[in-house]
């Protein structure tokens, strides 16, 4: 509690991963997770903060401004796309957590799609370009099937493989094409999309969102900065004010981020900054929102990446 019973945490402890649990009113950001990622910053490591409202963090916020890197909508925060920080399995596990286990087929179509922008556009599509084509499949359709006949000889492996799949299935976008088309789309694969069209509509409606988030040929250097510079990666957009878009921004971070771990060589490890000394951090408060049961799989295994996660939640259930 705030006044007996102290417990104390020495650096070495730092180096462990953390699962902090506390009511929403027991200041659990305030008095456990934001002292442990002040001493993390303090010896130089860097990461990802998720925390659905930065007021609980804000004097770590304010002491460590020049470490930190904002991802959000507000004026200060630089516009990157989002998307291009993201593998086609990241994209594909994070649409997968959207639409669960039996929208597989929509995942399906959703990558299709995904993977046609990706090969065609001078840039990389940004998520506010992939719900305009998931909203329009009629026009989108068309497009692939134009762009497959001129590109067979030499269709992108990443592309054959998601034709492939959208072939095998009956109603895959490919397949429902045709003269009954447009009486049929609105009964398959339309409506397998619904869950995918309703978590992306804001990347296209909301234009704080879009500019922010979706910009074209902006991309997320994400391992020069959490890396090279030993900058922290901070979400600054409330889920109170932009609900599940917020969610999947978080989802969109921590596949990134990830990916950034999972790919670290020993070598580039070992010239980071801080040396071999140096680690990478995951933190999150309201670990419900952010976090999922297959996280778990990721907890036990990024050890070995030097990869710290701490995150909070209310209940050990959550």
């Amino acid at each position: 509690t705030k006044d007996q019973n102290p417990f104390f945490l020495t650096d070495d402890d730092l180096m462990a991963s953390a699962l902090v649990i506390g009511g929403s009113f027991h200041d659990r950001a305030s008095l456990v997770i934001a002292p442990i990622l002040d001493r993390l910053m303090q010896l130089g490591h860097s990461g990802l903060l998720l925390d659905s409202s930065l007021a609980s963090v804000s004097r770590l916020v304010e002491r460590h401004k020049q470490k930190l890197v904002f991802i959000g909508v507000s004026d200060q925060v630089h516009p990157v796309n989002l998307l291009d920080a993201i593998s086609p399995e990241g994209l594909r596990s994070m649409l997968g957590s959207v639409i669960g286990m039996e929208g597989l087929g929509g995942v399906n179509d959703a990558m299709l799609v995904y993977g046609y922008l990706k090969e065609s556009m001078r840039v990389a599509p940004t998520l506010a370009d992939l719900y305009e084509a998931l909203a329009n499949p009629s026009q989108t359709v068309t497009a692939i099937d134009r762009y497959l006949q001129h590109q067979a000889a030499t269709l992108p492996g990443f592309m054959a493989t998601e034709v492939a799949i959208n072939l095998a299935d009956p109603q895959g976008l490919l397949n429902v094409h045709g003269s009954s088309y447009s009486d049929r789309v609105a009964q398959a694969p339309v409506n397998r999309l619904l869950p995918i069209l309703n978590a992306l509509r804001p990347f296209w409606v909301d234009s704080r969102i879009r500019n922010k988030l979706c910009a074209g040929g902006k991309p997320l250097p994400l391992k020069q900065l959490v890396v090279d510079r030993q900058k922290t990666i901070c979400l600054d957009m409330p889920s109170t004010l932009f609900g599940d878009a917020s969610g999947l921004v978080a989802q969109a971070l921590t596949e990134a981020y990830r990916q950034m771990v999972a790919g670290l060589t020993p070598a580039e490890h070992a010239a980071a900054p801080g040396g071999s000394k140096w680690k990478s951090f995951f933190v999150a408060d309201e670990g419900a929102e952010y976090l999922r049961k297959e996280d778990l799989v990721w907890f036990s295994g990024s050890r070995s990446g030097a990869a710290i996660n701490v995150t909070g939640s209310s209940s050990l259930s959550a």
